[in-house]
């Protein structure tokens, strides 16, 4: 029940829902439904409509991506209810994109059960909507409230731009929402109102030059911080020092030193807990106090 459209064709549904349900009935008519398994698509494809060649099998997750990235708007078409949005490339060539989400197989889904289907399938397994599983099961269909569809999730991930080792979070994971109108259990038509999104982190500091920045973590310590300072010193080499409050409340002196020897410090929190188990609260305590000892 796909491919309605597909790479070599003009730009369209990948399976509209009068489509979907033509083809199932015709084939329930001439067939046990029982002894059929209804295939389900959910992946999507872009067209470069201004080369106009072969499509590009696309993900949700890379759908969600490449909207959001290009400022789209994203619905169902009215007489498919599946989900369409045109953008431009870097080189300004036009795309049309079309795509199958949680909301044209819950459609299908439910078609499916209306014939008596035996069950069904899903193609291609990994570019699903992450929602599809909240009723994708043999006994969902009573239980499932499709106004929970209204909610876009994408699996927790993080999306590099850039080169080099220095990270700048430009933007935190978050939902999307959509509106959705039924017609009956049915969906009838969904408009997406915002975009989830994947972490978003700039990569910084990339140099064609071979290049090795040194950091020391955890001081000062009166043993080796003097020795690790003679050493930089001799060879004429900078560093970063990221030190821990509690050490430098206890040794200024070296902290002192580091600076005045013309390397950068770095905060590194106070007591050096997990950050990734702290309240906001504890984390922003640690650094602010480390911070004004610095």
């Amino acid at each position: 029940g796909y491919d309605e459209h597909y790479p070599g064709s003009v730009p369209g549904p990948v399976a509209s829902q009068g489509w979907f349900e033509d083809a199932i009935e015709d084939i329930a008519q001439r067939i046990d439904p029982k002894k059929l398994i209804a295939a389900l698509g959910a992946y999507g494809y872009d067209w470069n409509v201004t080369s106009k060649g072969l499509a590009d099998a696309v993900g949700f997750n890379e759908v969600m991506e490449l909207a959001r990235s290009h400022g789209a708007r994203v619905e169902t078409d009215k007489d498919s209810v599946n989900s369409t949005f045109s953008y431009r490339d870097a080189s300004l060539a036009q795309h049309q994109v079309w795509f199958l989400d949680a909301i044209s197989a819950w459609n299908q889904y439910l078609s499916a059960r209306q014939y008596k289907y035996g069950g069904v399938s899903l193609w291609r397994l990994g570019m699903e909507e992450p929602a599809l599983w909240d009723f994708f099961s043999a006994d969902s269909t009573g239980s499932f409230d499709p106004a929970r569809l209204k909610a876009v999730r994408l699996p927790t991930a993080v999306v590099f731009h850039g080169e080099g080792e220095l990270l700048e979070v430009r933007q935190l994971a978050h939902d999307g929402a959509r509106t959705i109108s039924l017609d009956g259990n049915k969906i009838d038509h969904a408009r997406y109102d915002s975009l989830p999104a994947w972490y978003d982190v700039q990569r910084q500091g990339h140099r064609d030059k071979h290049q090795v920045a040194l950091t020391f973590d955890d001081g000062p310590d009166p043993t080796w911080t003097p020795r690790v300072l003679e050493v930089l010193r001799a060879n004429g080499v900078p560093a970063t020092f990221f030190v821990i409050g509690e050490q430098v409340q206890k040794f200024p002196e070296w902290v002192t030193e580091e600076f005045n020897q013309g390397h950068l410090i770095g905060n590194h929190t106070f007591l050096h807990p997990d950050v990734g188990t702290l309240s906001d609260r504890r984390l922003e305590l640690e650094l602010t106090a480390t911070q004004r000892l610095i």
